[in-house]
């Protein structure tokens, strides 16, 4: 029932920004609180698909379906199998979650890249030391593109180094920290 609800608001906004020329809509999006990457997606989606609601929410959808995938994945490492069911489950289930999977807008994009970044520091942290370069690389697109994405990816990061920093003080893991570290000097 993604197209059953006209347009409004937020998800209006949406769809008058990406009917624009990119350049147009890159001057536009200067003005909006969110950064660009979700409408350069969202208007190359809609010059395929179509600029009706049901296009323009599906990459909603679309992002929220990945996000409930990573939940599990991210779930199933620390917790289990049975624990990555039930966190994907809980966010499949969330009527919030739901809600905003069936707008135009950024914040299950935000999610899902938010759950890659999270999932890749605990493969830096589990993975020998440090992690693969592959892992690393994952960890700094997913955390640059949540960033470009929407701005409370910060509190993503923050939180991050919050968990790792201690930890690998603690651990006295210095060249875990120091690759820490360099990455976090690499995606700023």
């Amino acid at each position: 029932r993604l197209g059953y609800q006209a347009a409004l608001g937020d998800d209006a906004f949406s769809l008058v920004i990406v009917g624009k020329g990119l350049g147009d809509l890159l001057r536009l999006s200067a003005s909006e609180p969110h950064p660009p990457v979700f409408y350069v997606l969202l208007w190359a989606w809609v010059r395929l698909a179509g600029d009706g609601e049901f296009a323009a929410r599906f990459v909603a959808v679309w992002w929220g379906l990945v996000a409930t995938a990573l939940t599990y994945r991210l779930g199933a490492r620390l917790l289990g199998g049975l624990g990555g069911v039930l966190a994907a489950l809980l966010l499949a289930a969330s009527p919030l979650f739901v809600a905003y999977s069936q707008q135009a807008r950024m914040y299950t994009m935000v999610v899902a890249l938010g759950l890659a970044s999270m999932w890749f520091v605990q493969r830096i942290l589990t993975d020998g030391p440090g992690g693969t370069r592959m892992i690393r690389a994952g960890y700094l697109v997913s955390t640059l593109l949540a960033v470009a994405t929407h701005f409370f990816a910060f509190f993503i990061l923050a939180a991050q180094n919050m968990l790792v920093v201690p930890e690998m003080l603690f651990r006295r893991q210095w060249f875990v920290l120091r690759v820490w570290m360099g990455l976090q000097v690499l995606w700023l």
